[in-house]
């Protein structure tokens, strides 16, 4: 049986290069970034404008962003023309994430976690969801892909996370998710990637490991310099206390489930945010009166 130390050695990706490709200079990608700025800028001030405070998110009018992938296809159809949909699409879709990251650095100058939540993540999940239906399939088979490969080889690994922390698959597929979207999909220029199945797949293969191994300290028992599944292994690191107390055990998970997954806090994020905006709605009313008073 393979353990987490293995999995150190045979699947981290090397952080310094795609560091490396995402800061050299790259003329395709000023000449995208000019269209963004054409294609969004107004979007962005105006959204700015509006909600000063930024109590909602903004997502970009669809017309705009058909607009957007009509002149980006365009101004790279010479080098873009032999390459497969999926390329085709990866490679905006990697632009799209540079772009806005560096607008933010530049004209927004708001803070990391209302940029992504206000504007990086509505709209680029909504033009991965909409427009780039390829890609979205290609994500979604290639995590499906990864994940498989880790439940094989990492069994009790992950039975510790789906059936002792009651982590549901869809969370962790969807953390993971959140986690490419939000860093490596803008540092990984898929143009120069020869075989776009293992390569992604590699990639996906890391961030579940950094999910189980590195990111997600919620059980007592997973600590530092411990392979969760030699902890797994020793039957005197299961204690009859769970079983008799397992629903208290399961909320306190929950409970600090809920501040360190992606998933969950963006979640929590935005119902923060959509209650400013449906303050007088029946449903928030009954979900409010639900929670105990403190």
């Amino acid at each position: 049986m393979s353990t987490s130390t293995e999995l150190v050695t045979e699947d981290v990706y090397d952080i310094d290069f795609l560091e490396e490709s995402e800061n050299t200079f790259d003329p395709l990608f000023e000449a995208s970034y000019i269209i963004f700025k054409e294609c969004f800028a107004d979007q962005f001030q105006n959204a700015m404008k509006l909600d000063a405070k930024l109590f909602s998110p903004v997502t970009f009018k669809s017309r705009t962003i058909l607009k957007y992938i009509e002149k980006f296809n365009l101004q790279h159809q010479d080098s873009l023309s032999s390459r497969s949909l999926v390329v085709r699409e990866l490679f905006l879709l990697n632009h799209t994430s540079r772009c806005m990251y560096r607008y933010n650095d530049e004209e927004l100058h708001i803070s990391y976690v209302q940029f992504r939540s206000h504007f990086y993540f509505p709209n680029i999940i909504f033009m991965l969801v909409r427009f780039l239906k390829e890609t979205r399939a290609f994500l979604q088979k290639t995590i499906s892909s990864a994940y498989n490969i880790v439940r094989k080889k990492h069994r009790k690994t992950t039975y510790l996370f789906e059936n002792s922390i009651y982590t549901d698959v869809d969370v962790i597929r969807t953390d993971v998710l959140y986690t490419f979207l939000g860093n490596s999909v803008r540092k990984i220029n898929p143009y120069e990637v020869s075989n776009i199945t293992s390569f992604y797949r590699q990639v996906f293969l890391n961030h579940f490991f950094y999910y189980f191994r590195c990111e997600q300290k919620i059980h007592s028992r997973v600590v530092e310099d411990v392979s969760v599944e030699n902890i797994l292994d020793d039957d005197k690191s299961t204690p009859t206390r769970d079983s008799l107390y397992k629903t208290v055990l399961t909320n306190l998970q929950v409970d600090s489930y809920k501040d360190i997954s992606p998933t969950m806090r963006q979640l929590h994020y935005n119902y923060n945010i959509f209650k400013n905006v449906i303050i007088g709605n029946d449903f928030q009313s009954l979900y409010l009166s639900s929670q105990p008073s403190k």
